[in-house]
């Protein structure tokens, strides 16, 4: 396996900017099916599982995705303002991507296509993505 790091300070070593860096690091170092993994977070997850699940299924995109605890409390508050109910910091029916893909080496021309990995994303479709849940440790790191 072999690692590259593509944030900041690697790109502007190489004079490069954000939108740049995924078809660099495709020209020089990618030729196979290949992991992303965003810096900014921390998770146990099991990366083995999730080259498995993505293997096992016929998708160029398999992505990690881990339940929405919101930081606060929710009240549900009638219109006199009257508390229903109250959850502390309740997990939510909403699954967050953690940063952790599986994507086939033939998807590289759609990626190319858009200047920021997050605006491929999001024009991606159930046809295209896999989801693998995920609910071992998750930590989001704000700096």
């Amino acid at each position: 396996m072999k690692i590259y790091f593509g944030g900041d300070s690697f790109l502007y070593g190489y004079g490069l900017k954000r939108e740049d860096a995924l078809p660099y690091l495709f020209s020089k170092y990618i030729n196979s099916d290949f992991l992303v993994l965003y810096g900014d977070t921390i998770s146990d997850i099991d990366i083995n599982e999730l080259i498995h699940c993505h293997q096992s299924k016929n998708k160029p995109i398999t992505m990690t995705v881990w339940p929405l605890q919101i930081q606060f409390g929710l009240a549900n508050i009638d219109k006199e303002g009257k508390v229903l109910s109250f959850q502390e910091k309740p997990i939510l029916d909403k699954w967050i991507n953690i940063g952790y893909f599986y994507i086939k080496y033939d998807v590289f021309e759609v990626i190319n296509e858009y200047n920021k990995f997050d605006k491929f994303l999001e024009n991606q479709n159930q046809n295209h993505m896999n989801i693998i849940y995920d609910n071992s440790l998750f930590n989001k790191l704000d700096c």
